[in-house]
């Protein structure tokens, strides 16, 4: 006998086998038994959630020998033709490939001749959303008043293309993805009936590849079975399905979140050496993110035990809003990755862009670790905890009169003393000061607040503040050193500390810059000229 694929030998054959469709099954049993039947039906739905199956049975149930009945017998002659597709009463018609108003009108003389087996000629349009404007005018007046012996069903994946005429002649049922447990346990019985074995986790793989469609898990099973022989590991199952391993995708997942772009650079690139597909990596990106907003949220996915528990530590440690401004810049990813010349390249520069969006926004929503006060507030703090009056002067007499006192250092916070009372200007100083100017550059422009906190204060030299980029972020230290952004800066630094000092940035190894050749080498500099056939004509310094 030859060999029947898997999802046509497990093909529904009635309405108890379709799974997970309840709503569907009953509504049309209760129908044919009580011969409540329309002229039209409209299946609605995902495919490979057992549309055409459904109308097959519809079928069976009206034409069978001992019917129309609700449990068709499966074994009289009109049942097996059916079932075998010889039936001169179904007619299957593939309006993707008959979509033409000659078709439709060739349907309309058929359907006048009464059926030769049984008691109704059903025809069932499959795709019928690809008929054209002039063949579904052609096949509304027959919709609209069909012979009694006549029954359509119309499937379709996109029901919103049928025009509304079509769709208010119609009976209408939509059918639901199918949920992870149930096509679980039917892939494991599927398996176990045709002589295999296979591990709890190459099963969750499978079930989660199929995204709720039986029919596409059962050919990846099929697939699974004549790769591994019958024996299926959960490594066989990600080999096939080219799928990204969790610990591949828990350490982007905290690239991201730290804002580590070496990492997620580092990650890219082994998981490019291993083979990976960049469009695969994108997908399973973001359907890892989409997962882990999930849990945040309180409604965990059905998933595998191991990626459900990664998925609630790595919630733990962040917040809903910081895996939104993971996902939103990620949204079109896999679209635009279908046309891209080096799919690489594009997946790069979005996670690198997700990433950087996702700290500008923790930033912006990072509460203010030092608020710089004024003279006339540190007055204030100082005679609330003397409980007595101090004199309010300028100056340096302020100054003796609060030392004279004993408070000053003990009862003002040092991040809330301004520089100009300080006696002496140095690194230490400046330290306890520094949060103060970030928290002021923050509230002019988060994008350089971001920029500047990549750098340390590590020297205060001849008037001049001493910032210091390791070289991961040259790019941060450029942008820095720009004139708007170093003005806002130095402007920062004058109103929270009262003196005007200027602004000098270095690089990790004490360099100012990076050479013209270190520029042209950059990793992210070849990319870009890669991406958009660019090249270099001049490198000059701001």
């Amino acid at each position: 006998m030859n060999y029947i694929s898997l999802y046509r030998k497990w093909r529904s054959q009635n309405f108890d086998e379709v799974l997970g469709q309840e709503h569907v099954t009953r509504t049309l049993k209760n129908a044919v038994a009580k011969g409540r039947i329309a002229h039209a039906y409209l299946f609605a739905g995902p495919r490979g959630t057992g549309k055409t199956s459904t109308a097959r049975i519809l079928a069976k149930a009206l034409n069978c020998q001992n019917g129309p009945t609700a449990d068709p017998c499966l074994k009289c002659r009109n049942c097996e033709h059916i079932k075998e597709g010889t039936s001169l009463d179904v007619l299957e018609i593939d309006a993707a490939s008959n979509r033409g108003i000659d078709e439709i009108r060739e349907l309309r003389e058929r359907v006048r001749f009464a059926p030769v087996e049984g008691r109704y000629k059903v025809y069932i349009i499959d795709e019928v959303h690809m008929l054209t404007p002039e063949a579904f005018n052609a096949l509304l007046k027959t919709l609209e008043e069909p012979p009694e012996h006549v029954v359509f069903i119309l499937c379709t994946t996109e029901p919103q293309k049928l025009p509304p005429t079509i769709l208010s002649r119609c009976q209408r049922f939509d059918f639901r993805r199918i949920p992870f447990p149930l096509l679980k346990e039917r892939f494991a019985q599927i398996v176990e009936a045709e002589g295999g074995k296979i591990e709890d986790g190459a099963l969750d793989m499978v079930v989660q590849a199929a995204s709720g469609s039986f029919r596409d898990g059962e050919s990846i099973l099929e697939q699974l079975l004549a790769y591994t022989g019958g024996e299926i590991t959960a490594n066989d199952a990600r080999e096939l399905l080219g799928l990204t391993e969790d610990e591949w995708l828990e350490k982007l997942i905290l690239a991201f979140l730290d804002g580590n772009y070496r990492e997620i650079f580092e990650v890219i690139d082994t998981l490019i050496s291993l083979g990976r597909d960049p469009r695969n990596i994108s997908r399973d990106i973001i359907q890892f993110l989409r997962q882990l907003l999930a849990v945040s949220v309180g409604n965990p996915p059905s998933t595998w035990p191991e990626r459900a528990e990664k998925l609630r530590v790595i919630a733990s440690q962040t917040s809903t809003p910081a895996i939104l401004s993971l996902l939103e810049p990620l949204a079109g990813l896999e679209w635009q990755m279908r046309s891209a010349v080096e799919p690489r390249y594009l997946l790069e520069m979005n996670l690198i862009f997700s990433s950087y969006r996702l700290q500008e926004r923790i930033a912006g929503l990072r509460p203010p670790t030092a608020q710089p006060a004024t003279k006339a507030q540190v007055v204030s703090e100082v005679k609330e905890a003397l409980k007595e009056s101090v004199p309010v002067q300028e100056g340096s007499d302020l100054k003796i009169s609060l030392e004279e006192k004993g408070v000053l250092k003990e009862t003002v916070s040092p991040l809330k003393r301004p520089l100009a009372f300080l006696e002496e200007i140095n690194l230490d100083k400046l330290k306890e000061y520094w949060p103060s100017v970030l928290e002021k550059v923050k509230q002019k422009s988060v994008p350089t607040y971001i920029l500047l906190s990549k750098g340390s204060l590590t020297d205060f030299l001849d008037g001049q503040i001493i910032l210091t980029f390791d070289r991961a972020f040259s790019f941060h230290k450029n942008m820095v050193e720009k004139g708007e952004n170093r003005l806002l800066i130095e402007e920062a630094i004058e109103e929270t500390l009262g003196v005007k000092y200027a602004l000098k940035c270095l690089l990790g190894n004490g360099e100012s810059g990076e050479s013209a050749e270190e520029i042209k080498n950059h990793p992210l500099v070849k990319q870009t000229l890669d991406l958009f056939e660019g090249i270099i004509t001049e490198i000059k310094e701001e």
